[in-house]
């Protein structure tokens, strides 16, 4: 690079910006998951949920991404709740004996079911912390758990609802072929647990895996 002086002065100009588009970050992750086809439809499921499609004339929907309050099924915060109240149940007797209590008492390091109240409405608890227990329906459900094993397949129905509701509102339930893309922490967790019981769910409404 190089500068030469000079006497007369240059005038600068302005370059405009590059516009800008903003984008959830469901589209991001088909778009990732589809290299840049932006067709198909993408499921993220970590502490929260949501599913969201793009059909090939660029119409676009999506299901659940409520948040913990008003929805989110089948998300690491639903499972962990789910678990949190199997807990309290069996504890009471209105519910079946399961190895999830002593599990989630000792994830939560405390004693007594009774002092799972004081950490479920403390102020500093928030949704993450719910969907951290999630993990130990896996554990026991593995060990053969019915309780943990029936929470994880319900959350996979829902899961498989959303895919579902998103595909016929595209126009893409009757598609030859779906892309399909999958995200976050609960589905592509180690053991495929999630993943197999989703697409069983999705084999038994398309006919296809």
């Amino acid at each position: 690079f190089s500068s030469s002086s000079s006497s007369s002065s240059s005038s600068s100009s302005k370059v405009p910006p590059p516009p800008c588009h903003v984008y959830n970050d469901a589209m991001i992750a088909l778009a990732s998951g589809t290299r840049g086809v932006l067709e198909g439809i993408v499921i993220i499921c970590g502490t929260g949920t949501i599913t969201y499609g793009v059909n090939a004339s660029g119409a676009t929907t999506r299901a659940s991404g409520w948040g913990p309050k008003l929805g989110d099924e089948g998300s690491g915060f639903w499972i962990g709740s789910q678990i949190l109240r199997a807990c309290c149940r069996a504890d009471d007797g209105r519910g079946y004996e399961t190895t999830l209590l002593p599990e989630v008492l000792g994830h939560l390091k405390i004693k007594e079911a009774s002092q799972l109240i004081d950490w479920a409405y403390s102020d500093t608890n928030k949704a993450q912390d719910i969907a951290s227990v999630a993990p130990i329906a896996f554990k026991c459900a593995r060990a053969g758990d019915k309780v943990a094993s029936d929470i994880l397949s319900d959350a996979c129905a829902e899961l498989a609802d959303g895919i579902d509701c998103v595909a016929w509102n595209l126009g893409l339930d009757k598609a030859a072929e779906l892309s399909l893309v999958i995200a976050g922490g609960i589905l592509c967790e180690p053991s495929g647990h999630m993943r197999a019981g989703v697409s069983r769910h999705l084999a038994s409404t398309y006919g296809r895996k």
